[in-house]
């Protein structure tokens, strides 16, 4: 059990004790991101608040849109000779802000909830592009993709092996509970 506390310094008696609520909150949040025991609200934690939270709408917003995007990276069998299987790997261009990386995406997603949705499309997309590969590439039956997914997900669906997509897990669902991430058992196909 951990606790953050989340402070509001002023000189002011006047101020609006609901304004230095909400700040105190935005302390704590940032404290508890930053692995802080204690935070002191100041102006740039609103700021970034709200950057987030435009962010975030963003993303629940454009989830199928073509902003997102899978790019592939191969794997490549030196004793074979062949690409043996690739890595699905999201990508983010956003029609103001230009390319969001997923260090900054992911953990969004993961954190409002948006990581379920952009889960499906991204699996959807990878096994439709793997069937298209294994029936239209010489040697492509044998092809595999690799998709990385959260814990959130895995608690969810309890993976994919209904597609044979070897999941990866996310850094950051490792680092929180790697016990419980690594005793997940792939059993159902995703929906």
């Amino acid at each position: 059990l951990n606790a953050v506390l989340g402070m509001v310094r002023t000189s002011d008696r006047r101020e609006n004790p609901t304004a230095l609520l909400e700040n105190a909150g935005l302390a704590c949040r940032h404290g508890r991101a930053n692995d802080a025991r204690f935070m002191i609200f100041d102006a740039s934690m609103r700021a970034a608040a709200a950057e987030r939270f435009e962010l975030a709408a963003d993303l629940r917003a454009n989830i199928d849109s073509d902003q997102f995007s899978i790019v592939y990276q191969p794997l490549f069998d030196l004793k074979a000779n062949q690409v043996t299987s690739v890595e699905a790997l999201m990508r983010w261009h956003h029609p103001t802000r230009g390319h969001i990386s997923p260090g900054v995406f992911i953990p969004l997603a993961e954190s409002t909830g948006s990581i379920i949705d952009l889960g499906r499309m991204v699996m959807r997309r990878a096994c439709r592009q793997l069937a298209l590969w294994q029936t239209s590439l010489p040697g492509g039956k044998n092809l595999s993709v690799a998709v990385t997914v959260s814990a959130r997900q895995l608690e969810l669906y309890e993976a994919g092996s209904g597609y044979r997509v070897p999941g990866r897990i996310s850094e950051g669902a490792r680092q929180r509970n790697p016990i419980h991430v690594a005793s997940r058992r792939c059993r159902r196909p995703w929906p």
